[in-house]
């Protein structure tokens, strides 16, 4: 069961990248598309964990409260990347901050990856190296979405090792409930206004916003970070990149389909370590 909610959740990111690129294709705001999302993903997480009892405690309330804050702050980021640096090298910076949660869990957590593990971790540091050319360090931009993108993850980890009874939707629930609260009041003190089309895009966004973090949580539950997060990562790296050049016209350089390809040899050996966990 594992194994199919880790294919879930990498098919839900993926989504949600397909998703807001469509929208930023289109023009349309962004702070409205993604205040909008979190509507129906809040919708979502409730109607998930109706049937669900028990209460978050305080410091899980206040977890999710903080992760709201910080989802809003990864969509805003990530919807400029993917304007200003295209879409095969945001996604391939927001996946890779898998280092800071996966190196958090072997360090704090007591997760030990094997040497095949350590083999694929150890090529994707190299996928950020080469990708940017070697040289010089990734777009301003680019590295905030790496930084908020690993918080965000890791506060999910710590999530299901220190509340493993809590209801993972109630938590949702607060999360996404946060990150709408707080998006429409800054939407509101910006005066964004919110036609037809963006109101639709922001709800058909919610949905695999909401499915990526509900299937990301059952993995977690299921599998060690060190499976969980490259597959992931990785997974959509590759399969955006593709996505990016099929759908959007996207040019690659000889040095990044290199990349890509050491990003298939990481998967493949991560996806041979969750067969055995």
């Amino acid at each position: 069961m594992g194994i199919l909610f880790l294919i879930l959740a990498l098919l839900s990111s993926l989504s949600v990248a397909l998703v807001l690129r469509w929208s930023e294709e289109r023009s349309h705001n962004r702070l409205a598309v993604i205040a909008t999302n979190y509507v129906s993903a809040a919708l979502l997480a409730l109607a998930f964990g109706s049937s669900e009892p028990g209460i978050l405690p305080a410091p899980a309330f206040l977890l999710g409260v903080g992760l709201g804050f910080l989802f809003l702050a990864g969509f805003l980021v990530f919807g400029a990347a993917l304007l200003r640096q295209g879409m095969a090298a945001s996604v391939t910076m927001g996946r890779i901050s898998l280092v800071i949660p996966v190196g958090a869990a072997m360090i704090f957590f007591k997760e030990s990856p094997s040497v095949g593990e350590l083999t694929a971790l150890a090529l994707v540091l190299v996928v950020i190296w080469v990708w940017e050319g070697g040289r010089n360090w990734p777009a301003p931009i680019l590295l905030l979405l790496f930084f908020i993108f690993g918080l965000t993850n890791l506060l999910m980890k710590i999530l299901t090792v220190y509340f493993p009874g809590v209801s993972g939707n109630h938590f949702l629930a607060v999360v996404f409930g946060t990150a709408l609260a707080v998006s429409t009041g800054v939407r509101w003190l910006r005066r964004v206004p919110l036609n037809k089309n963006e109101f639709q895009g922001g709800l058909i966004l919610g949905v695999p916003n909401f499915f990526s973090a509900y299937f990301l949580v059952r993995s977690l539950e299921r599998l060690p970070a060190y499976v969980v997060f490259p597959v992931i990562d990785v997974g959509v790296i590759v399969l955006s990149a593709l996505a990016g050049i099929l759908l959007f016209g996207e040019r690659q350089e000889r040095r990044k389909w290199f990349c890509l390809l050491l990003a298939v040899a990481a998967l493949f050996l991560l996806g041979l370590s969750s067969q055995r966990v």
